[in-house]
């Protein structure tokens, strides 16, 4: 594992030489959360003092129910896959149909729901009391703090399917002992933003307890699990976080009946962004009952025109039991065009290759294409 740490440190060196920072996002927790689509939340104005552009439709947002109580919105995804891996090669079907619903009650709270008519009905469901920056509190179902990746909605995540490595750990698809939905659990999150500078904060901190079975479940066991992150922004544009989850998953393995198993996790996340160039990496661990885990994601995107047309390649590379050598690593390639505010038409390539212990060691190619609608 020396080569991917020395990986990671090389990326994060390659950041802090870049220039200085633009168009980055001041609040890491909240901005890329599913709810901080651009425009979601209202501004703090009152409807009788807004003007008429403010009062069309803006964002993801029906300008007929554009008040400062309620804001609807959603989005919705439908992909094409090609994979010469299994017996079913070509498929299309729809991939997301969400309706989200926020607003706030005040000054202080303010709240969001995001539904499915797809899969899990309840994605998201939560009450937010903000009286500070330094000082916030989320209660309900949300998605739980630990990486950079796991907080980017999908709309703006450069790629069509998330990393590997955050799919397995992150409760996106392959984790084991939780119902899978982008990373969402119930739970309390305390967080804040520390020492203001001229264009950002220096700090952000999160801290929550969460149930720990995922979504739409009660609980299995006697334990809560709990999560903490802390990012800090020396430069602006310029982010380096750490996250750590310890928790307890209640699932059967093989023939043996359901028990407690140890499910642990953390991550090293960097990123910058500066003009075109955006880039991320991040290195995980987990820890399922006996299985050690590991995973290393580096991505690099460049707008070649703003708000039109960007491309990206991303390297992943997840081992799902170290001592057996369960590896994977995945190269992707991909590229979107918005055709509306919002609205894109995605094409990626994955080639992944497999050790003997995962998938007989074969190796596989993926294309895909995704059309996104969001209003």
């Amino acid at each position: 594992m020396k080569r991917y740490t020395k990986l990671f440190l090389c990326f994060v060196v390659f950041g802090v030489t870049l220039p200085n920072a633009q168009e980055y996002d001041r609040k890491p927790f909240e901005v890329t959360a599913e709810n901080d689509m651009p425009d979601e939340h209202p501004k703090r104005v009152p409807t009788e003092n807004r003007t008429a552009d403010e009062t069309k439709m803006t964002g993801n947002a029906l300008g007929g129910f554009l008040t400062p109580k309620l804001k609807i919105g959603g989005y919705g995804k439908l992909v094409y896959r090609y994979s010469d891996a299994g017996d079913i090669r070509h498929s299309f079907a729809p991939r997301f149909a969400f309706v989200s619903l926020n607003g706030q009650l005040n000054e202080q709270f303010d709240y969001f729901g995001l539904f499915s008519f797809i899969g899990e009905p309840v994605f998201e469901l939560w009450l937010q009391w903000k009286p500070l920056d330094a000082f916030s509190i989320r209660i309900g179902q949300q998605k739980t703090p630990l990486t950079f990746e796991s907080m980017i909605s999908p709309t703006v995540l450069e790629s069509i399917n998330n990393s590997r490595v955050l799919s397995n750990l992150c409760g996106m698809a392959g984790d084991v002992g939780v119902n899978n939905a982008g990373g969402r659990d119930v739970g309390v999150t305390l967080y804040g933003d520390l020492f203001k500078q001229q264009e950002h904060f220096l700090l952000h901190y999160a801290l929550g307890i969460f149930q720990g079975t995922g979504v739409n479940m009660g609980d299995n066991n006697n334990k809560k699990d709990v999560v903490a992150s802390l990012i800090v922004q020396p430069l602006y544009g310029l982010r380096f976080g750490y996250g750590i989850y310890r928790g307890t998953g209640h699932y059967a393995v093989g023939n043996h009946p359901a028990a407690d198993h140890t499910r642990n996790r953390q991550a090293l996340s960097a990123d910058f962004k500066t003009g075109r160039l955006s880039t991320r990496a991040e290195w995980m661990t987990g820890k399922d009952g006996d299985a050690d885990k590991e995973g290393v994601s580096v991505l690099a995107q460049w707008k070649f025109i703003p708000d039109e047309f960007d491309a990206f390649v991303r390297w992943d590379y997840y081992d799902n039991d170290k001592k057996n050598n369960v590896r994977a690593v995945d190269y992707t390639i991909g590229c979107s065009y918005y055709f509306a505010k919002m609205c894109r038409f995605e094409l990626n390539y994955i080639f992944s290759c497999f050790s003997e212990n995962r998938i007989a060691g074969r190796n596989s190619n993926q294309a895909l294409a995704q059309i996104q609608i969001v209003f």
